[in-house]
């Protein structure tokens, strides 16, 4: 691997510098030692993601240039360089350097302008990132870690990351569990007491993993909160559309003793009023009573139900009971019911959502530049020890 043309100097000198395991804790003065300014920044940039360097193990010392580079633009405080480094995020997944370094370098980035517009501008970047799930866990890890190193290099950027990383918790229903371990962890590491309520409503949620974070008990005993003095949070948002795999109804009728059997498969269903609560449930039980002392039950399985007005928990009925005519009922198999009365009144059972768990993963050595454990370290360099 040779230079050629392909940098210019001085830029092309961070060619030379080398293994940058030395060097993790203390970076080079790349400012001074090579007298960078902003006119440099384009050309660090291109270094910083050039694909050439990922993924490549060997002596060469040119593999370490674009650690070098990604920490002069951090010691630069490039703001062009926000975007263009958070692509590395998912791009160079498998890098361990990425997500080793780039919370130092956004940290960084953000402490050296703590006074202007970049630390607001890095944030609100990483957010954009944290949010979109087509990112995969382990890079919106990585975004999570960066808001958690802004928060402690830049003090007056800490309410706004804590804002965040709480915005995100909330949606802990919805969120891969994994990442609500590494939200909990980092809000943790920050005592942001303020953010208890969400924490113990994931807990509770049982939507936390404790192999990362901990219990409840050690998270309460760190803050030095008690269950007794929050809130818990049920009325998360949602934005996703309720499926059923399959809904059968079975109604009976009192007439001539006739049952009807209602299947639908594959439900998409839209709530058009805001929701409150999201209700999960692996099994759903409605019976339903007509004006002839008809029964019909109701059955449906691994269904995420979400009712389109607010609910309060305390509210909540465990049966299910809903008047309707006889005109309502057919007898014919497979025929939906379409004409509903405004008498219909319906209450849902809610019954334990599944819980979800994941496997950890043993960390291997870092064996140099662009290895294959970025995801094991990232999962593990969050774990606490209490």
């Amino acid at each position: 691997m040779t230079n050629g043309t392909n940098y210019q100097p001085p830029v092309d000198r961070l060619l030379s510098f080398g293994d940058c395991n030395a060097t993790r804790n203390q970076w080079h003065d790349y400012i001074t030692e090579l007298g960078l300014n902003s006119t440099h920044i384009p050309d660090l940039i291109r270094m910083a993601v050039d694909d050439k360097f990922n993924g490549v193990d060997s002596a060469n010392q040119e593999i370490w240039a674009p650690i070098h580079a990604w920490r002069a633009l951090a010691q630069l405080g490039a703001k062009e360089a926000i975007e263009p480094l958070m692509k590395l995020f998912h791009e160079w997944e498998e890098n361990d350097w990425v997500a080793e370094e780039m919370p130092k370098v956004y940290g960084a980035m953000a402490r050296t302008n703590h006074e202007g517009n970049i630390p607001t501008a890095v944030i609100s970047s990483l957010e954009n990132y944290l949010v979109e799930e087509s990112h995969g866990v382990f890079p919106r890890i990585t975004s999570i870690n960066c808001l958690e190193e802004i928060s402690k290099q830049c003090k007056n950027a800490r309410p706004q990351c804590i804002d965040v990383l709480t915005k995100q918790l909330k949606l802990f229903s919805q969120n891969p569990t994994e990442l609500n371990g590494f939200i909990v962890a980092s809000l943790v590491e920050l005592q942001a007491v303020e953010s208890a309520s969400i924490i113990y409503s994931a807990f509770v949620a049982e939507t936390v993993p404790e192999d990362i974070v901990g219990s409840w008990d050690d998270v309460q005993q760190i803050l030095g909160v008690t269950a007794d003095d929050l809130q818990l949070i049920t009325d998360t948002p949602v934005e996703e559309n309720i499926v059923a795999d399959r809904v059968e109804a079975v109604v009976e009728t009192s007439d001539d003793d006739a049952t009807a059997t209602l299947t639908v498969d594959n439900i998409d269903a839209v709530t058009d009023t805001p929701v409150e609560e999201n209700i999960v449930a692996d099994r759903v039980e409605a019976v339903v009573e007509t004006s002839d002392d008809a029964t019909a039950t109701l059955t449906v399985d691994k269904t995420d139900a979400v009712t389109d007005t607010p609910v309060e928990e305390s509210k909540l009925d465990t049966s299910t009971t809903v008047q309707i005519t006889s005109e309502n009922v057919t007898s014919t198999p497979n025929d939906v019911v379409s004409d509903k009365t405004e008498k219909n009144q319906v209450k849902i059972e809610e019954l334990p959502a599944a819980k979800s768990s994941t496997k950890k993963t043993g960390i291997q050595p870092n064996r140099g530049f662009g290895t294959n454990t970025a995801k094991n370290k990232s999962k593990a360099s969050k774990k606490k020890k209490r």
